[in-house]
């Protein structure tokens, strides 16, 4: 026996419809102040997913640059990315909003 929800998703398909197509509907009635909340933190998380990576990255090319991989290089680039990360974390959100800026200036221009 099926469930509602199967009835429904066969029924979308009988009919010819995307299920899919229905999707951002249900988002935006679902609950409005959850949609609303992960908008506010939205420029925090994404910018920290973007902060995490890079600062990994240069870490690790600044400690094989400078040290190589010795005994103790993972201590190092641990203690080096902890400085890093709330360094660049902060930085971003200085530099975000001026490029930002400056690329809707030089996009106008052409």
């Amino acid at each position: 026996m099926l469930s509602f929800k199967n009835d429904l998703l066969f029924s979308f398909f009988d009919t010819g419809q995307c299920l899919l197509s229905y999707w951002p509907a249900y988002l935006h009635f679902q609950n409005k102040n959850s949609v609303i909340m992960k908008q506010k933190y939205f420029k925090y998380i994404n910018t920290l997913f973007v902060v995490i990576p890079m600062t990994m990255i240069m870490a690790f090319v600044g400690l094989i640059r400078n040290y190589g991989l010795g005994q103790d290089w993972f201590y190092k680039f641990i203690s080096a990315w902890s400085v890093m990360l709330p360094v660049a974390y902060a930085a971003a959100f200085l530099i975000i909003p001026n490029a930002r800026k400056l690329a809707e200036k030089l996009s106008s221009k052409s």
